[in-house]
């Protein structure tokens, strides 16, 4: 058998319990994951010198960083290492909205809301590892197909039937909109009315009354909907 890549993992929150939560899922993912092609090696860090100290010695391949408000030094030491290693995964995680955009300058590949959920720090680690993404069986015509998951864009009422709009092209299938969420399972699937389902990592801009997908597609909203969407897109933009 094939030796295994050490995978350093630094989790850096000084919280006990959160470096525990989090610790524990990377040991579940590991462990349901046995075709996985490294071996997670965890080190936690519960205070700001420890880890700084840690971080000027050790090169890891995965930072995951809180950001508090009363002290972002998370913050301040992924800007050093970003000043000399380009190519190491961040994850943020914080209570706080407000470093998004300079988690989003320094190349963070998420940054989580807490309480952080698994299928999201999840979701991030498939995108390191580029594993096999989850796919939708529909019937399109008289043909079952298999769309994966992250190329839908989003699905829409069309009458008496409902428009997959996906990277690629549209499908029309004769389904309830209750049938279709039962179907897309995916964290990132997110209702925007009764007639609407949005993949909220190809939402690019929210107004009153409208939202505009990655494709150009401007759709309808019902009032008040944007407030709803607009406070959660941001997890989803890196």
């Amino acid at each position: 058998m094939r030796e295994k890549r050490l995978f350093r993992i630094a989790i850096a929150d000084e919280d006990k319990i959160y470096t525990s939560i989090i610790s524990d899922i990377l040991n579940k993912y590991q462990t349901g994951r046995p075709s996985l092609p490294v071996s997670f090696c965890i080190d936690t860090y519960n205070n700001s010198s420890s880890f700084a100290s840690a971080a000027a010695e050790t090169r890891y391949d995965l930072y995951i960083l809180d950001i508090s408000e009363e002290d972002t030094w998370g913050l301040d030491t992924a800007e050093k290492i970003r000043g000399t290693d380009c190519v190491s995964n961040i994850i943020f995680i914080s209570r706080s909205d407000k470093y998004y955009k300079k988690a989003y300058e320094l190349q963070a590949i998420q940054y989580l809301k807490k309480p952080v959920r698994e299928s999201m720090l999840t979701d991030c680690l498939d995108r390191i590892f580029k594993l096999h993404k989850s796919f939708v069986s529909i019937k399109d015509g008289k043909n079952r197909v298999e769309i994966p998951a992250d190329d839908i864009i989003y699905c829409i009422s069309d009458g008496h039937y409902k428009r997959i709009v996906t990277i690629d092209r549209d499908y029309l299938v004769r389904m309830t909109m209750d049938e279709v969420k039962d179907i897309l399972t995916e964290s990132f699937f997110q209702k925007a009315g009764s007639g609407l389902i949005i993949n909220m990592k190809y939402c690019r801009e929210v107004s009153p009354g409208s939202i505009l997908m990655s494709n150009n597609d401007k759709l309808k909203i019902p009032a008040g909907m944007d407030k709803k969407i607009g406070s959660e897109i941001n997890k989803y933009l890196f």
